[in-house]
């Protein structure tokens, strides 16, 4: 299920409102370790979970653009 948010650009790229996202940063902590057994594993899995989210972006043709927040730098 596709969080408010991704279905709100999903119906404006539809509407041919939408053909670009842009995300400064911070998609993940980057520095905390919770549900992982290493702050490493749990940035993985961070990063897999935006992902999946953002897959139907992707699948829409919606081109995403993507900048190192002061979280993935860490």
């Amino acid at each position: 299920m596709a969080p408010l948010a991704v279905d709100y650009i999903l119906a404006k790229a539809a509407a041919d409102q939408i053909h670009l996202v842009l995300f400064p940063g911070d998609i993940i902590a980057g520095y905390l370790k919770r549900d992982a057994p290493s702050v490493g594993e749990c940035n993985r899995i961070q990063l897999t979970q935006w992902r999946t989210m953002m897959q139907s972006l992707i699948d829409a043709g919606i081109t995403l653009r993507v900048t190192a927040g002061d979280h993935e730098t860490r």
